[in-house]
C-alpha cells in the first residue's frame, strides 16, 4: 500500500468580497491563490518592522567612511601646542632677541654688571643647548662654508663669572635659580695635548694675542673665516689706526666644533705714518715656547645671523653678521 503523496503548500488564499445576486455582500474564500500586491507588501513590512523593530537595527550599519587624515576623529578644536621643531624655534629666536638686548649698551661687555653678565652667560646656555653645532662643521665643507666670512664681535666676557656659581660653589640668585646654571660650559682637553696655552684671562670688552691686550670697547671688531685659504683673521680698529692679527687654523683632533688657531702675521696700520709688519715676533714666541702663538675658539652656537664662541682662554665670545645688530 503506497502512502498518498505529500501535498505541497499552497500559497496564502486571500479573502475576496463578491457582491450578492441579490445586491447584498457577503464574504467568501476563493479557491484560487491570488499573490499579494506591492501595497500589500509593504504593509507587511511595515507591520513586521512595528512589531519587532530590533530586526532593522540589527541587520543594518551605515558604511564605514574612510579617514582622511590617519587617526580617529577629534572632539573640540585642534591643539594650538607647537611642535617640537616649531618650539624649539621660538624658544631660539626670543632668546637671541634677549640676549642681543643684554649686551646693548656694555661696550662690547667693558661696562656689563655682574648681573648682566650672568645673564647673558645663561642666554647663552640655553642657546648652547637648544642647537648645538653640527660634530661636522670643520670637516664637511658644507658645513664649514657657515662659519666662512666676517663676523663682528658685539660682546666679551669670562665664560665663569667670579663670586657666582662655579666661583663660590653654586649660590643661588634672587629667583632662586642656583647660579651654576650660568656656567654649566665645561670645556674638553683644554691644552690640546700641549700645543696652546690655558692661562686663564678674565676679559671683559677686551681681548688678547701673544701677550698683547687690546681694548675692543667701542670699537670695530671684526674675525673672518676663509675655509678656501684655512685662515682666520682678528683686527680691531684704534684711535692710531687698525691691528690684525692672521694665522692658519685646523680642526681640532679631539673636539669637533674647535679650531686651533696659530697666528703668524701681525700688521698694524697707522692711520699716520706707515704701516708696520711685526709677525717677527710671533716667530720669537713660538723658538721661545716651542708651540705656536694662538689658541682655540671653540664655536658652540651658530646661525645665519649669530655666532657664539669660547676661547682657550675661558673667554666667551658674541659674534653677528651685522655691525649694526646691538645698540651703542
Amino acid at each position: 500500500t503506497r502512502s498518498p503523496p505529500a501535498s505541497k503548500p499552497r500559497p496564502p488564499t486571500m479573502a475576496l468580497r463578491r457582491s450578492c445576486p441579490h445586491g447584498g455582500r457577503r464574504t467568501s474564500t476563493s479557491s484560487a491563490s491570488i499573490p499579494p500586491s506591492s501595497p500589500q507588501i509593504l504593509l507587511l513590512l511595515l507591520a513586521l518592522i512595528s512589531s519587532h523593530p530590533a530586526v532593522l537595527v540589527r541587520s543594518f550599519e551605515f558604511p564605514k567612511l574612510p579617514s582622511f587624515f590617519g587617526g580617529a576623529a577629534r572632539a573640540g578644536p585642534s591643539s594650538s601646542v607647537l611642535s617640537p621643531p616649531a618650539a624649539n624655534a621660538a624658544l631660539i629666536a626670543r632668546t637671541k632677541s634677549d640676549l642681543l638686548t643684554a649686551v646693548s649698551g656694555t661696550e662690547n661687555g667693558k661696562t656689563a654688571s655682574t648681573e648682566t653678565q650672568v645673564r647673558v652667560l645663561r642666554l647663552v646656555r640655553t642657546l648652547e643647548k637648544a642647537a648645538p653645532p653640527s660634530d661636522a662643521l670643520l670637516s664637511d665643507p658644507n658645513e664649514a662654508a657657515k662659519l666662512d666670512g666676517t663676523w663682528y664681535l658685539q660682546y666679551t666676557s669670562p665664560s665663569a663669572v667670579e663670586g657666582l656659581g662655579g666661583a663660590d660653589g653654586g649660590s643661588e640668585d634672587d629667583d632662586g635659580d642656583e647660579a651654576d646654571d650660568a656656567e654649566l660650559w665645561k670645556p674638553v682637553d683644554v691644552s690640546e695635548g700641549g700645543a696652546v696655552e690655558v692661562a686663564q684671562f678674565r676679559a671683559q670688552g677686551t681681548i688678547r694675542a701673544a701677550g698683547v691686550t687690546v681694548d675692543t670697547a667701542g670699537r670695530v671688531t671684526k674675525q673672518s673665516f676663509d675655509i678656501s685659504e684655512g685662515t682666520v683673521t682678528n683686527q680691531v680698529e684704534q684711535d692710531f689706526g687698525t691691528v690684525t692679527v692672521k694665522g692658519p687654523f685646523r680642526a681640532s683632533k679631539t673636539v669637533s666644533n674647535r679650531a686651533v688657531v696659530g697666528f703668524k702675521e701681525l700688521t698694524i696700520d697707522l692711520n699716520v705714518g706707515p704701516t708696520l709688519e711685526l709677525g717677527w715676533i710671533f716667530s720669537i714666541l713660538e723658538k721661545a715656547t716651542g708651540r705656536d702663538v694662538g689658541g682655540w675658539l671653540e664655536t658652540t652656537y651658530l646661525d645665519e645671523e649669530m655666532r657664539i664662541g669660547r676661547g682657550n682662554k675661558g673667554t666667551m665670545f658674541v659674534i653677528t653678521r651685522d655691525p649694526n645688530a646691538v645698540r651703542p
